[in-house]
């Protein structure tokens, strides 16, 4: 890149995720009470893993597009990045609902998020999803851990747990994710990128060129794949009130390993409700033995956000992590 990335505040040489960078970092550092990012494959959800903070991807549609710099027209969905589940509540009942100026926007008033956030989870039904099928990448120990014991917490709090698994395996969601991504993203920015493509980041010029070589063929195999995907995962979703599952396979990765910077925003479950649009948010699980946070996900049914907020919010309250702030440098 042409200038500096943004810094974790846990350890400022670890990646902060993308790509909502300064997002994650901003919040997590306490140098802004709530940050707006846009998720396309996790772009909300990882910084959020990576910083220790919360972050949700609303269900496509929900919150307005307007004035945003598309990347992925079908895929893009804007969400808010607060330290707790209360303030991200909060930021998506100001800017969730119904715009004229965005062709995607749902029609129809949102959700009060913030009057049953406190309602608890007993009686619920929460899946927990912790196999991906052949092929999937291997998952840090503590992130598990974290997964694990946030289970046994809502558990705790009255909620049945119920082990489940995707109705495909996480490739098949990823492979689909990916050609939609690079097709709508070169056919955005083409122009950009044939004139001034020497001045993009590599990766992002190595996105473009994936684009470019994206067939018409392939691009409607995806979507038709796309459609039968979220068909199949929206039967899963509505036989549950929510379901926990990783988000981010890996803790914040070391700027000096690129290798591992690079498997971190590859390793991931954003991608499986950035294809199918249900709403999903990346939770704070606690710490690795070098300090740097753990995560998980928890996803829900088509704009049922306040059921996901209610129980992010109840795990939250049940656990000390966001009485833990990163000790900054300087």
């Amino acid at each position: 890149l042409a200038f500096e990335p943004a810094r974790n505040p846990w350890n400022t040489g670890h990646f902060t995720g993308g790509s909502s960078t300064g997002a994650g970092a901003a919040v997590a550092a306490g140098t802004a009470m709530f940050a707006l990012g846009t998720d396309t494959g996790g772009s909300v959800r990882l910084p959020a893993a990576a910083c220790g903070v919360q972050g949700i991807k609303p269900t496509y549609g929900l919150v307005s597009r307007a004035g945003i710099l598309p990347n992925c027209w079908s895929l893009d969905t804007p969400g808010p990045l607060a330290w707790t589940v209360m303030d991200a509540a909060i930021v998506l009942r100001a800017i969730a609902g119904y715009d004229a100026a965005d062709p995607s926007s749902a029609a129809g008033p949102a959700a009060d998020y913030v009057a049953g956030l406190q309602a608890g989870v007993r009686g619920l039904r929460i899946g927990k999803i912790m196999e991906f099928g052949p092929g999937a990448p291997t998952m840090d120990p503590a992130n598990i851990a974290g997964i694990e014991a946030a289970a046994e917490t809502l558990a705790g709090l009255g909620a049945e747990i119920i082990p489940t698994v995707l109705p495909a395996p996480l490739s098949q969601y990823e492979s689909a994710t990916s050609v939609i991504n690079w097709s709508e993203s070169f056919s955005i920015h083409e122009r950009e990128f044939m004139e001034r493509g020497m001045e993009m980041g590599q990766a992002l010029r190595d996105k473009m060129m994936s684009g470019f070589n994206v067939r018409a063929v392939d691009y409607l195999a995806a979507q038709r794949q796309r459609r039968a995907l979220s068909q199949a995962t929206d039967g899963l979703m509505r036989s549950f009130d929510a379901v926990l599952l990783p988000c981010a396979m890996h803790t914040a990765p070391a700027y000096a390993n690129p290798e591992s910077v690079t498997d971190f925003t590859r390793h991931k479950l954003t991608a499986v409700f950035s294809l199918t649009s249900h709403p999903a948010m990346s939770v704070c699980t606690g710490f690795d033995a070098a300090g740097l946070p753990t995560n998980a996900q928890i996803a829900g049914r088509y704009f049922d956000e306040a059921m996901v907020l209610r129980v992010a919010h109840a795990y939250e309250s049940a656990t000390p992590w966001r009485n833990r702030r990163p000790a900054l440098e300087g």
